[in-house]
């Protein structure tokens, strides 16, 4: 509860290695978020995570499937 935003980013970095603070610092973010999650809603998506490719729901992509199954599905 005492853990600012910066922290939390910051941990995320050390833990992952990706750099995310600059994808965090972009003007209006929250408005791309919440365009981002009305568009999601108009699109059936009620629950996370769910996937869309190319503006598509894709029901039979899971976060527990392996990259070799998200390949064939995105280049298929």
């Amino acid at each position: 509860m005492d853990v600012t935003p910066n922290q939390i980013i910051e941990r995320l970095e050390s833990y992952s290695g990706v750099k995310l603070k600059a994808a965090f610092a972009i003007p209006d973010l929250d408005r791309e978020i919440n365009w981002h999650c009305k568009y999601a809603r108009q699109n059936g998506i009620h629950v996370s995570p769910t996937f869309m490719i190319d503006g598509i729901v894709q029901p039979d992509v899971s976060s527990s499937d392996d990259v070799s199954g998200w390949t064939k599905k995105l280049l298929g």
